[in-house]
């Protein structure tokens, strides 16, 4: 009895022994296999070919050459890397490398090597180039049992008999903090395996402007292109410098469109007219063009608008904010920064009123016309004298004539112009573009 219970106990042990050295083969091997992990490796593409064996990097004493898409390397320096002894025969011109395993043969020009004495088909020969017998790597490479990783666009090739695995860089998350990532290749092929690098990406935001007027604020750069063509990173309007006649800004109407930076509190119509000094025409120089939400509130507030929506200027970020509801940062007569609504600025720009003249200069009107101090203060006023220039009056009125002839005289040309005025009709007579008359 005694020696049954203790052939069943040693029966018992030898099966969980057995068992349990099983389960952990099996679990060995499902957790782990033959790599060999190439860290440090510098991915930004060199103007030459880098071959790394077992993350360690070989350098060869004459480049590596492409020809036909394959890739040539010295023979000498590869041979010895494989722990191939090298032997040249001269009268066949035949390279041949070989060691315990192997024995390989390559003559140059041939499109056959021989491996252990079986003939094995190149698609590129061996070649001399610039002194060196250059030999196929991939073909050597492979058959010698090992991995072989091209990547392109680093022009580098990646060499080991173990299972080749990188983490290459892949991008950063498209949240906030941005975290950077990679992703974890095994000879060659991406799998879903990533990890973080411990490192947040800088991302770049911009304001985009399209030609119409129209802006999107803090565009991540990662969201760009997503808004298509017509956006720009810089706004047309920018930094574009005019001299505009007030009356043609709202000023006439009793309209005051400029406002202070800082403040936005709007800056008086006399306190502008004051520091002018070019007839009725104030220097505006635009600095930025932009949205804020404190200044839109004050200075434009449509009902209609998606700025209504806003609580904060953060919520407009990404969203496109029509043309109407932007603003313009300007310097006036080089003295008042202030802000201007969009369309308050553009409209006697880009649509002057019907039949207007001389309402907006893109440079000094006292470089267009070289008149003195004293014409240009008599044109500040509304009353024409005879002895004015044509351009003078078309100035002091800012708008052609409605009806006018020509009459070309024995000895001048004389010119009739008739402004049609609410109660009575204005003719001037002019002999020779200077105003004699005045009916």
């Amino acid at each position: 009895m005694k020696k049954s219970i203790l052939s069943l106990l040693k029966s018992s042990l030898i099966f969980i022994v057995v068992f349990l050295a099983g389960t952990i083969a099996a679990n060995a091997s499902s957790i782990s296999r033959n790599e060999i992990v190439f860290d440090n490796i510098n991915y930004e593409r060199s103007s030459s070919i880098r071959v790394f064996i077992d993350a360690r990097q070989i350098y060869f004493d004459s480049n590596p050459q492409i020809i036909n898409g394959r890739v040539l390397v010295p023979m000498n320096s590869i041979f010895s890397e494989f722990g191939l002894s090298v032997s040249w025969d001269n009268d066949t011109k035949t390279a041949i490398g070989e060691n315990r395993e192997y024995q390989i043969q390559f003559t140059i020009g041939e499109s056959i090597a021989i491996i252990n004495g079986q003939e094995q088909s190149l698609d590129v020969p061996a070649r001399i180039i610039n002194g060196r017998t250059m030999i196929p790597l991939r073909f050597l490479s492979e058959n010698m049992g090992y991995n072989v990783v091209w990547i392109q666009e680093s022009n580098i090739i990646l060499l080991s008999r173990s299972d080749i695995v990188e983490w290459r860089y892949e991008g950063y998350e498209r949240i906030a903090p941005y975290k950077e990532y990679e992703v974890k290749y095994i000879n060659g092929t991406k799998t879903s395996e990533t990890r973080y690098t411990g490192t947040n990406y800088d991302v770049k935001f911009y304001n985009l402007y399209s030609a119409d007027g129209r802006i999107v604020p803090n565009v991540p750069e990662f969201d760009v292109s997503r808004y298509g063509t017509g956006w720009y990173f810089e706004s047309p309007y920018a930094n574009k410098t005019y001299w505009i006649e007030m009356g043609s800004l709202g000023f006439a109407q009793g309209k005051n469109q400029f406002y202070d930076f800082q403040s936005i509190n709007p800056i008086s119509e006399n306190t502008i007219r004051e520091s002018a000094d070019v007839g009725n025409y104030i220097k505006v120089k635009i600095e930025s063009h932009y949205f804020d939400l404190n200044a839109w509130r004050v200075i434009n507030n449509f009902s209609d608008s998606i700025v209504m929506q806003a609580q904060t200027q953060e919520f407009l970020d990404g969203k496109v904010i029509p043309s109407r509801d932007t603003m313009f940062k300007v310097t006036v007569n080089d003295r008042f920064v202030s802000i201007i609504a969009f369309n308050e600025l553009t409209g006697p720009i880009l649509s002057p009123r019907n039949n207007s003249i001389y309402t907006v200069f893109e440079r000094n009107p006292r470089t267009v016309f070289s008149w003195d101090e004293n014409t240009w203060n008599r044109l500040k006023g509304k009353t024409p004298w005879t002895g004015m220039s044509k351009d003078m009056l078309l100035v002091q009125k800012l708008r052609r004539p409605e009806k006018s002839s020509s009459i070309q005289g024995r000895f001048s040309l004389l010119d009739l112009w008739v402004y049609e005025e609410e109660y009575v009709d204005s003719v001037f007579y002019f002999e020779d573009s200077i105003l004699i008359s005045i009916w």
